[in-house]
């Protein structure tokens, strides 16, 4: 998430596709069951860079929670147009809310320190190559 929140809505979809087609080929439920909502909430994480401040570590367990809520709508509309059966009991969606709030608090735990290094990596890189220029 951090290194999305440094560049563009683009490079956050692309992020998002990649790493949810990696998460459908390990955990077999077909393609696109983790690769659409993740592709969503990463562009939405690259829009929100160029518009929020980044040092907020409050966006990106918003985008997370968001992620999560999409992969977990997103499998409730291919069961219901698929006319598989739906488990919507309340322990089912008790234990929606509850990873939903533990992935976005891990991402606000998270954050600050990996975008600190990120940060610390572009500055160290946009410098090499600015001396670079300036010899």
């Amino acid at each position: 998430m951090p290194c999305v929140l440094l560049y563009s809505p683009l490079v956050g979809a692309l992020v998002g596709c990649f790493f949810g087609l990696c998460m459908d080929s390990l955990f077999g439920r077909g393609m696109g069951y983790y690769a659409l909502p993740y592709l969503l909430a990463l562009f939405g994480g690259g829009w929100a860079s160029e518009r929020l401040p980044q040092e907020n570590p409050v966006v990106p367990g918003i985008l997370c929670l968001a992620a999560y809520l999409l992969r977990e709508g997103f499998y409730l509309i291919v069961h219901y147009f698929a006319r598989l059966p739906l488990a919507l009991s309340g322990a089912a969606l008790g234990r929606v809310a509850l990873g939903a709030a533990i992935t976005a608090l891990i991402s606000v735990v998270a954050y600050l320190p990996l975008f600190r290094f990120f940060e610390s990596y572009a500055r160290k890189r946009s410098g090499a190559l600015h001396g670079r220029i300036s010899l």
